[in-house]
């Protein structure tokens, strides 16, 4: 009978172990950015927020008005909380800071991210264009865009999300 058991319970550990492809490693997140450049004007200052968000708080980001996030007095904001809480990470684009900017695979947001039980990644941004506070931000594409987490959804080695106003809308690829 213990021989019976033992080999049903070496049978299992070989078909578990054999049916689980390795994990992929974790992708990046390259945050760059697009302005619309002219000889006459560099280019204006960009604010990016780059959120991951559970599905207890995914509807206050959808139904929030954007020019709220982005008050001078954030304390009462999702931004504030966002900025309290530690979920999101800011990046700030120039005239003379237009680099590409990456959320590594071992930035330490990541982790507060998957403990927290994130499952969206929400890209905020806020530049001189009018704001529309009669739409939400889920009606706001200019200004928002919420993606999956799960990076394994994302194909390729890296998420590339380009912000700016050369184009409307906030792009990603995928």
């Amino acid at each position: 009978m213990m021989r019976n058991v033992a080999r049903a319970g070496l049978f299992t550990l070989l078909l578990l172990s054999a049916g689980c492809p390795p994990m992929p490693p974790p992708k990046e997140v390259l945050v760059e950015y697009k302005p619309l450049v002219t000889a006459d004007s560099p280019g204006p200052e960009i604010e990016v927020y780059v959120v991951g968000v559970d599905e207890n708080n995914i509807h206050q980001f959808r139904n929030m008005k954007i020019s709220e996030f982005f008050q001078v007095d954030e304390s009462q904001t999702l931004r504030g909380l966002v900025d309290s809480q530690r979920i999101g990470k800011q990046f700030v684009f120039t005239s003379k800071k237009t680099a590409d900017q990456v959320i590594s695979p071992d930035d330490p947001i990541r982790k507060t991210w998957k403990d927290n039980g994130a499952k969206y990644l929400l890209i905020i941004q806020n530049f001189p264009r009018p704001l529309d506070d009669s739409v939400t931000a889920e009606h706001d594409p200019a200004h928002y865009r919420e993606l999956p987490l799960d990076d394994q959804q994302w194909p390729g080695s890296e998420l590339v999300i380009s912000v700016g106003i050369a184009d409307p809308y906030i792009k990603s690829t995928p």
